[in-house]
């Protein structure tokens, strides 16, 4: 049985972007993700192992924004995916990073992306 995993709009601060003071002060991002899964095992096993962990996907998040101190919304979020597919029994991921601090008169900017495994 598929399912879907994941959270929405997990606010934390970490360095984003290219301007020069977005390089020396962190900013606040918002990330929702998602991902497809193969839960049967785990409704036979009532076992965390044998589905997606959505605290290590929040985990995962963080610190890749953090370590990454990515200039491109697009980057940390393809770093994001690229890792997810690491998990064989990740199947599909959707993942939205909002910045809101972007520019003056939006409520943010945002990257949305979405990859299957068969492209990865």
């Amino acid at each position: 049985m598929r399912s879907k995993v994941g959270f929405e709009q997990l606010k934390f601060s970490c360095v984003i972007g290219d301007l020069p003071h977005e390089r020396e002060e962190e900013q606040e991002i918002t990330v929702s993700l998602s991902v497809e899964v193969d839960v049967t095992s785990c409704l036979n096993s009532d076992n965390l192992s044998d589905t997606v962990d959505y605290v290590f996907l929040s985990t995962l998040c963080q610190e890749t924004a953090k370590e990454g101190k990515f200039q491109m919304l697009e980057c940390f979020a393809g770093a994001v995916l690229k890792q997810l597919f690491l998990d064989q029994k990740i199947q599909s991921a959707k993942i939205c990073v909002k910045k809101p601090a972007a520019f003056m008169g939006a409520k943010w900017a945002f990257v949305e992306m979405e990859q299957c495994r068969n492209e990865y």
